[in-house]
């Protein structure tokens, strides 16, 4: 899977729909809106949430939630959960893991030669077992194979 780099120095250089949609085939449902959604607040709600979580690395706290979120976004759980899924096809939770793994390549890539621990932790993972095994659902691969492709790559 040959993915760009989306995180450069602390700083998303996409869009969030483009990371998303680098993982759902394009399945991104922003043209079917739900009945409880409105377009316009579908609209507003997707720069929102790019700004709390691209702009602030909101996903990196490893206690990121729906309710945490909504918070941030001054909005309620049930708008967070249905606009997360009708804007990018995803659940919440898929979601923050996408957004996570993609951190935590541009980390590898920036800070070559870490141990996975650490790579975990700093991506917003609690445990490295956990980040594996997310990586290695949304990949394909574990993350020091996606290292040593990479690298072998250049």
């Amino acid at each position: 899977m040959n993915k760009e780099l989306y995180f450069r120095k602390g700083a998303a250089t996409a869009p969030l729909r483009q990371i998303i949609e680098s993982y759902t085939e394009g399945k991104c449902m922003i043209g079917s809106v739900s009945v409880v959604l409105k377009q316009d607040f579908l609209m507003t709600f997707e720069k929102v949430l790019g700004k709390a979580m691209l702009d602030g690395m909101a996903f990196l706290n490893p206690r990121m939630s729906v309710p945490l979120l909504a918070l941030r976004t001054f909005t309620n759980r049930t708008y967070v959960t249905a606009s997360v899924h009708t804007l990018y096809g995803v659940p919440f939770r898929d979601f923050i893991s996408i957004l996570r793994v993609e951190y935590a390549k541009s980390f590898m890539v920036e800070n070559p030669g870490l141990h996975e621990n650490v790579v975990a932790l700093k991506s917003g993972f609690l445990y490295a077992s956990q980040f594996v095994r997310k990586f290695r659902e949304l990949t394909g691969i574990t993350p020091s194979e996606w290292y040593r492709r990479f690298f072998n790559k250049k």
